[in-house]
């Protein structure tokens, strides 16, 4: 039997259908039209991204604590990101193809005091404060990117290289013209390719930063972000091509209170503005600088907020090199602070047995008359004359076994540590200067104007602890190489030992072994690491953590730390000089510092580091925030009675003002269409709001509001409705009396003209799959709906494209009929319109 008969009447074609064994939260339901991704919130509040094609579940994105739970769900419309809301006020970027976390934002509750980090440890803990404090929820989600080049000619695919190219680049330009009169029309893109000219378009990748042995979860998850290339790479994409400049890729961020914040590539935060109620629906277009968010206010009222980002400005060449190097500047900084974590980790696990030991050895000498441990070894290697505890600690403690343990561990902590530097932190180090010297430069350029309102100083204070970090990584370098050699030379005599310890002292075979061995021994190299590294390695200064710097203090109290207050790269050099002078047993003494060994940390600098750079991008979002417009709110009467369900919402740009001449104040608008379920009918709601987009000014024209309705069959109960993408129609989810679902078409006619709805699916009362929800998405000629059924625990995923396929069809025979038939005008108001 096929579909047709057993579904005994209209069916979509079904791709697939899935049976879960958790319910979903709903309305938590998202659709990936990109990538064909369906992401659902189930009952133990875990995100789970499955494949529509076969149902197989992709990747999940845990609950953060058995507390939280979520409270937003939103993909990004090219699919490469996932936003999730949490109740504790967070949210989580995610990736769209694997769900590792790229970047997770704060929302800071009322009167929240905000804390400055002194050390670079991770919160494996959440603490609870003291004062119980109700963070902000983030309400919905509202990503869109918008290309400003949808009228520019053609343009060349390659970016310009090189300044021989960019002759070439014109010729292209010219070609793609066609023939216009005035070539000088490509002569802008001169200055332009110049401006966001990027020279680290030469440098090679960053490496990614290997986690070795095994690490807390929380660590394997912040590690995640560069634990593989592609990851890495995806990190640090900035938007390739030499018109990157030309699209903005905005986030506005809803929070339950209004506060709204906007942020560009997901990082870069602009500013925020405050909408009027709690936000429940967003919808924006690619081609408009509106984003529309509907809010509801105590009671049943409901306002339209509409957003205006300054596209021009924001996707500027100016503005377009300082966020791509802010963005850059922070997720460098994120790079830098897990190298220094990776290293530390690397430190403390490997460390750690030579220390035991040692330590061993000095518990053998504690309760005898012997000198130290370092002593008894120095003489051992001078004169080779054993005492009872030495001879014991070397063949029993020692021996053959722990002497390759030693030996392993010691060379991972060496090669582990000069791979961090020399592969991550140098050429990451490198970067960042490149980023921060582009923004003191535009900062000294523009200072005193508001194209760029920082001082050039913000930037020359994150120079400081950068410029000490590469000193120190180089010092690092050299001596690891020193100690490493070192090492090995003393390994060699110490295996030597072992041998002589076995067959006794002065035997035969010990002297026999000692004779064999002594002339492969330097000893250059033994008595230095045995005198001055065996006990306490010189690396410990650069990576341990100063002792009694850490927690979390107020921002008076961060810049107040000495290892904060004194960082220089001056003082650096000063210091080091008298590092490297410094004998045996004698403390790092300045009296030009407080603590002068915390200019040579790598823990001290990356976090006075941070700071520094907190301080910049909190100035820079001060600057940006002037370029967002006071929303403009639009006070809608959807339904007093408050039975009337917002099921979806969209938005699309309208030319208010026809003008041939492209200038660049013209009066721009949008149209927002809210889709109203009732009790018996469907309303949609459409609001045309007019603005100048590209001028301070707002348009003075009132918006207008025009109201349709859709009768539905009396006896049917509505269960949900959509917009369908990239189409002038929507689709009803209907119960009837009987229990039989049905899916039903309904165009949206210019001027509000009625037509019928035209059935496309029938769920039949047999079949155990009881629809309650929906969802619509898809590419271009590749639609879908999602069914859900059941509490959501099933759902099958129909072809959409083949109703609309044939809906169209039925249109346009219809509509020869009529011609055929010489009826009227031949307008065809009774086709439907299904394209926009």
């Amino acid at each position: 039997m096929d579909i047709q008969a057993r579904y005994q009447g209209p069916a979509l074609p079904q791709i697939s259908n899935k049976r879960s064994h958790s319910a979903i939260r709903f309305p938590f339901t998202a659709y990936s039209d990109a990538h064909d991704l369906l992401a659902v919130v189930t009952t133990s509040w875990d995100v789970s991204v499955f494949r529509i094609a076969s149902g197989q579940l992709a990747f999940t994105v845990r609950q953060k604590s058995k507390t939280t739970e979520v409270t937003a769900l939103a993909w990004r419309p090219d699919s490469s990101c996932l936003g999730v809301g949490w109740t504790d006020g967070t949210y989580g970027i995610y990736d769209g193809g694997h769900g590792k976390q790229i970047a997770l934002g704060s929302l800071k509750a009322e009167g929240e005091e905000e804390l400055w980090k002194l050390d670079l440890a991770l919160n494996l803990e959440e603490k609870k404060p003291d004062v119980e404090v109700e963070h902000g929820k983030v309400a919905c989600f509202g990503w869109m990117g918008h290309d400003l080049s949808q009228n520019a000619p053609n343009r060349p695919q390659t970016g310009l290289k090189t300044t021989e190219d960019w002759h070439d680049g014109v010729e292209d330009v010219d070609s793609a013209i066609g023939g216009m009169q005035n070539h000088g029309q490509a002569l802008p893109d001169l200055p332009r390719a110049i401006t966001t000219l990027d020279v680290t378009k030469v440098l090679p990748r960053l490496s990614t930063i290997p986690s070795h042995f095994t690490m807390q979860q929380k660590q394997v998850a912040a590690v995640n972000k560069f634990s593989t290339q592609q990851a890495t790479d995806n990190m640090f994409s900035q938007g390739e091509g030499a018109y990157a400049h030309e699209a903005v890729q905005s986030l506005v961020v809803c929070q339950d209170s209004g506060e709204s914040t906007v942020l560009l590539d997901e990082t870069v935060r602009i500013g925020t503005c405050n909408v009027q109620g709690r936000p429940i629906i967003h919808a924006a277009h690619s081609e408009s600088p509106s984003h529309a968010v509907l809010c509801q206010h105590d009671g049943h009222s409901h306002s339209l907020s509409l957003i205006d980002l300054p596209l021009p400005t924001l996707g500027g060449p100016v503005l377009h090199v300082i966020t791509s190097n802010t963005k850059r500047m922070q997720t460098l900084l994120e790079y830098i602070v897990q190298i220094a974590r990776c290293m530390d980790h690397d430190w403390k696990t490997n460390i750690i047995v030579q220390n035991r030991f040692f330590g061993s050895l000095e518990a053998l000498l504690e309760n005898t008359d012997e000198p130290s441990a370092v002593a008894n070894l120095y003489h051992l290697a001078m004169t080779g004359a054993y005492n009872p505890q030495l001879l014991e600690w070397i063949s029993d403690v020692i021996k053959d076994q722990n002497q390759k343990r030693w030996d392993q561990v010691m060379s991972a902590l060496y090669t582990n540590i000069q791979a961090h530097i020399f592969t991550n932190l140098l050429p990451a180090l490198d970067r960042i200067t490149i980023a921060v010297t582009t923004l003191r430069g535009l900062a000294t350029l523009h200072e005193g104007s508001s194209k760029f309102d920082c001082e050039p100083e913000l930037f020359s204070k994150i120079l400081a602890p950068i410029d000490s970090l590469r000193l120190v990584a180089q010092h690092m370098q050299s001596t690891i190489q020193t100690e490493y050699r070192q090492f090995k030379a003393f390994l060699r005599w110490l295996k030597m030992q072992v041998e002589i310890s076995v067959a006794e002292p002065l035997s035969a075979s010990a002297l026999e072994a000692e004779d064999r061995e002594v002339p492969n021994l330097d000893f250059s190299l033994i008595l230095p690491f045995i005198q001055n590294s065996l006990k306490e390695s010189k690396l410990k200064t650069h990576i341990e953590q100063r002792p009694g710097v850490e927690g979390e203090c107020s921002r008076d109290e961060f810049f107040a730390s000495p290892i904060i207050r004194d960082v220089d790269y001056e003082k650096a050099k000063v210091v080091l000089k008298k590092l490297e002078a410094l004998q045996p047993g004698e403390q790092l003494l300045w009296k030009e510092v407080e603590d002068p060994a915390a200019l040579l940390n790598i823990p001290a600098l990356i976090c006075a580091l941070s700071g520094h750079i907190r301080v910049a991008l909190k100035k820079i979002t001060e600057w940006q925030s002037r370029m967002l417009q006071k929303p403009i709110e639009i006070p809608l009467d959807l339904d007093s009675s408050g039975s009337a369900v917002v099921s979806d919402m969209k938005l699309r740009p309208i030319a208010a003002a026809a003008s041939s001449s492209p200038s660049p104040s013209k009066e721009e608008g949008s149209i927002t269409t809210i889709l109203l379920t009732h009790k018996d009918h469907i309303e949609t709601l459409s609001i045309t709001s007019s603005t100048y987009a590209f001028s301070k000014r707002l348009s003075t024209q009132p918006p207008e509001t025009q109201s349709h309705h859709y009768a539905l069959p009396s006896d049917a109960e509505i269960l949900d409705a959509k917009w369908v993408p990239r189409h002038n129609v929507f689709i009803t989810l209907l119960r009837a009396d009987d229990g039989q679902g049905r899916i039903l078409l309904h165009p949206q006619t210019p001027g509000g003209i009625s037509q019928d709805a035209q059935l496309l699916h029938l769920f039949p009362t047999n079949v155990p799959f009881r629809p309650m929800k929906m969802v619509v998405g898809g590419r271009r000629n590749r639609l879908a709906v999602v069914v859900f059924g059941n509490r959501g625990r099933d759902w099958k995923v129909l072809d959409l494209e083949a109703g609309l396929r044939i809906s169209r069809i039925a249109g346009e025979i219809s509509a020869r009929r009529r011609e055929e038939g010489g009826a009227g005008d031949g307008e065809g108001h009774d086709g439907m319109e299904i394209d926009a």
